[in-house]
C-alpha cells in the first residue's frame, strides 16, 4: 500500500485537477482496511442526482487517463454527494444489475416513443444543449409517468448502452437499443 507521502502527493494532484471545475470538493485518499487498498474518496454537492456510474466517467474524464493509469488503476473510487455514506452508494444499483430486465425496458421507451419526445425536448443540437447528465431524459420519462426506480432503471439501462448523458442517450443508446430490440 502506499506511503502517507504518496497519498498526500495524490490528493494534491487531484485537487489541482478537479478543484476548478468542481470548486469545494474534498478529496481523501487513504488505504482501506475495508478494501485492504488504496480508497479514493470524493465528495461534491455536483454528484447529487447522478447514478454512481455517472459520477465515476465524469471524474476520469476530468483526470485523464494517463494519470489514472499511473498512480490511480487499482484504487477504490467512493463519489459521494453531502448527506451520502459510503454504504448509500454501495447499496446502489449499477447498469450490470439490469441486464435481465434489459430487454422489457428497453422494448417499453422504444414503443412508447420515448426517444422521439427526447429528441423534440433535446432541439436541434443535442450536443450543444446536453448538460452532461439525464436531466431531460428524466423529464421525459416523468412526463411519461415513469418515475422513481422505474426510472432510474431506464438510467442504468442507458449506461449499458454507454450513454451516460442526454446527449449519448439519442446519439448511443437509442441506436444501440433499436437494434437490439426492435425499431424506433
Amino acid at each position: 500500500m502506499a506511503s502517507t507521502k504518496q497519498h498526500q502527493s495524490i490528493r494534491k494532484k487531484l485537487l489541482e485537477i478537479l478543484g476548478p471545475g468542481l470548486p469545494g470538493i474534498e478529496i481523501d485518499v487513504s488505504d482501506s482496511p475495508r478494501w485492504k487498498r488504496m480508497c479514493l474518496t470524493f465528495r461534491h454537492p455536483s454528484f447529487a442526482g447522478l447514478l454512481p456510474e455517472q459520477r465515476f466517467r465524469q471524474l476520469l474524464a476530468a483526470i485523464g487517463e494517463e494519470f489514472y493509469e499511473k498512480s490511480l488503476r487499482g484504487a477504490v473510487w467512493i463519489e459521494l454527494a453531502p448527506g451520502e455514506t459510503v454504504d448509500d452508494i454501495l447499496a446502489a444499483p449499477r447498469s450490470e444489475d439490469l441486464a435481465k430486465q434489459e430487454p422489457t425496458i428497453a422494448r417499453g421507451l422504444l414503443d412508447n416513443g420515448f426517444f422521439e419526445d427526447l429528441k423534440d425536448a433535446m432541439g436541434e443540437s443535442p450536443i450543444e444543449t446536453c448538460r452532461g447528465d439525464f436531466a431531460v431524459s428524466r423529464k421525459v420519462l416523468t412526463a411519461r409517468e415513469i418515475i422513481g426506480d422505474e426510472q432510474r432503471d431506464a438510467c442504468l439501462v442507458f449506461i449499458r448502452q454507454g450513454a451516460f448523458c442526454d446527449c449519448e442517450v439519442l446519439l448511443a443508446a437509442r441506436a444501440a437499443l433499436a437494434q437490439r430490440y426492435g425499431a424506433d
